[in-house]
């Protein structure tokens, strides 16, 4: 059982059997629907409190049935789901292979960077997302030289079209790149990858660059600074400097 909860899929899933388990009992002791839903749902918060560090994963665990519930209801036809998983995996099938689902920063880290990069610096996003990042540091900042890569083709189709041209924006994953070249290296991936990352910085970065994480750190060294973001994940920027 302890080997099944260290995967956060296998975790998900057994947390959501226990909850449906939770509401079946509970509808078999004739409590009212809606309040042995509620129990129900209040045993999948508590659960994902106790085995996720993530916030984001008690709402996961706190919508998933009450949506299926408002699914069946619905009485949707059957091509619906189809087109839904398509849906989904045209945008968040990459996330499968990489680790790596999508994030998008919160304007608090984005008027933190903006704050502490050094004139004239080289700065680059990897896992850029649709480059919210750089669309606002090119607007802000205009003083430094910006770069981008972002591996999922429907966000970076996103940031082809909206970016400024001065932005330099790529469609490669992340470890092909030379972080050699770059004075900052900026970071919101997942905890999946970041001692990857870290490994990748260490052994290319020059000395006096940094390396800069949302909210995910990394086992092998402690962050140089911490700077709180006070978002909604009460998250912080975590900097090394190499």
């Amino acid at each position: 059982m302890r080997n099944l909860l260290a995967n956060r899929w296998a975790r998900f899933v057994i947390i959501q059997l226990i909850t449906y388990l939770c509401l079946l009992v509970l509808l078999a002791a004739h409590l009212p629907s809606l309040l042995a839903l509620g129990f129900a749902l209040v045993v999948a918060y508590f659960l994902a409190c106790r085995y996720y560090a993530e916030p984001w994963w008690r709402w996961i665990h706190l919508l998933f049935l009450p949506l299926i519930f408002i699914a069946q209801l619905l009485e949707l036809p059957a091509y619906m789901y189809l087109l839904a998983l398509a849906v989904s995996w045209f945008l968040f099938g990459m996330a499968a292979r990489t680790r790596v689902p999508v994030f998008l920063s919160e304007q608090a880290v984005l008027q933190t960077l903006a704050q502490e990069l050094a004139p004239n610096s080289r700065f680059l996003d990897i896992g850029a997302g649709n480059g919210r990042v750089l669309a606002f540091l090119a607007k802000e900042r205009p003083d430094l030289q910006l770069f981008g890569t972002e591996i999922a083709w429907p966000l970076w189709l996103i940031g082809k079209l909206t970016l400024p041209s001065r932005v330099k924006w790529w469609r490669r994953d992340y470890r092909q790149l030379d972080l050699s070249d770059y004075d900052y290296v900026y970071a919101y991936l997942s905890p999946a990858v970041m001692d990857d990352v870290w490994q990748q910085a260490q052994a290319q970065m020059q000395p006096g660059s940094c390396l800069l994480s949302n909210s995910f750190s990394t086992a092998h060294a402690e962050p140089s600074r911490t700077i709180p973001l006070n978002d909604w994940k009460d998250g912080s920027l975590l900097i090394w400097q190499l």
